[in-house]
């Protein structure tokens, strides 16, 4: 009994080592797998074509973007910095007028006019600028009329020709014509001169 039970372990043990080398000779002859070779692919050249198109699509679309971002995003207008002139209620004040001759001796003449006569001091000047002009003023000139009032003496002289006019203004300023005074040319042989008295200066004309 005991040598049976050996025998069909024996049995077994034989049936497995030759299922074990079956096993080994058949995964040796087995071929291994291998991925499969991918075909070249016949539509290569239009897959860069469309990638080429889509390219450039893209580029116009993000130019048309951006000039829409342009035209929504446009960043207001930056306040002016000039500052407005604030305007002055207040008129502006004209420039004076230049006095004229012919108002300066008409406001004299008005002014003389109106002076009530200092009769000693009107004589004695009137007859010291008389013999002075008789005296000075030259071959070419002639005193028509001199008046003294109580500040100043208004005369009339007339001359023969323009040279003798002027060289009777460069007596101007020598005794008794030196307490300032004015005159006013009337034509070139005619003058008339208002002179001051001493300690009274000609009135000033208005505008001056």
């Amino acid at each position: 009994m005991l040598k049976g039970s050996k025998l069909v372990w024996l049995c077994l043990g034989a049936l497995a080592g030759v299922a074990l080398l079956f096993l080994g000779v058949h995964s040796l002859e087995k071929p291994a797998r291998s991925e499969p070779q991918r075909a070249p692919s016949s539509t290569g050249t239009e897959s860069r074509a469309e990638l080429a198109a889509m390219s450039r699509e893209l580029s116009l679309l993000r130019a048309e973007l951006g000039a829409v971002k342009d035209r929504v995003y446009q960043a207001p207008p930056a306040p002016s910095t000039r500052e407005e002139p604030i305007s002055d209620p207040t008129p502006p004040l004209s420039a004076p007028q230049a006095v004229t001759l012919e108002a300066a001796q008409a406001h004299f003449d008005q002014v003389f006019s109106a002076e009530i006569a200092d009769a000693s001091w009107a004589r004695a000047e009137e007859a010291s600028i008389g013999e002075f002009l008789r005296r000075e003023g030259g071959d070419g000139s002639s005193l028509e009329t001199i008046t003294c009032r109580s500040t100043m003496c208004r005369m009339q002289l007339r001359f023969s020709d323009d040279h003798s006019r002027d060289a009777f203004k460069l007596k101007l300023g020598t005794p008794p014509l030196n307490n300032g005074g004015f005159y006013k040319e009337q034509g070139e042989t005619e003058l008339v001169y208002f002179a001051a008295r001493a300690g009274h200066p000609l009135p000033p004309v208005p505008g001056e």
